[in-house]
């Protein structure tokens, strides 16, 4: 099932994602209308990269550039701007 935020500011974390080979792109297949915001190793970080979106059907979308993705591993929050906001999959691309 989607990760669903109920709440503005409601995020997920996934621990020592490895980014062997960098990343230069972020796509999330989303539903909803907000932002998700892509930080790293700490949820009060800078974005390294985000999303806006406004869809009533689960759409892909692709954020426009990333940074800081290298290939050390890092600590993943994805972080929801408003409730209702569902995350169906995502990935990062080269």
């Amino acid at each position: 099932p989607p990760a669903k935020s109920t709440e503005k500011g409601a995020w997920i974390y996934v621990k020592g994602a490895d980014f062997d080979g960098g990343a230069s792109g972020f796509v999330g297949e989303v539903k909803g209308k907000g932002k998700i915001e892509v930080r790293l190793d700490d949820i009060h970080s800078e974005a390294a990269a985000f999303i806006e979106f406004d869809c009533s059907d689960y759409t892909k979308i692709k954020s426009e550039g990333i940074s800081k993705l290298d290939g050390q591993n890092h600590d993943i929050y994805f972080v929801f701007s408003d409730p209702n906001i569902e995350l169906k999959s995502w990935k990062f691309t080269k």
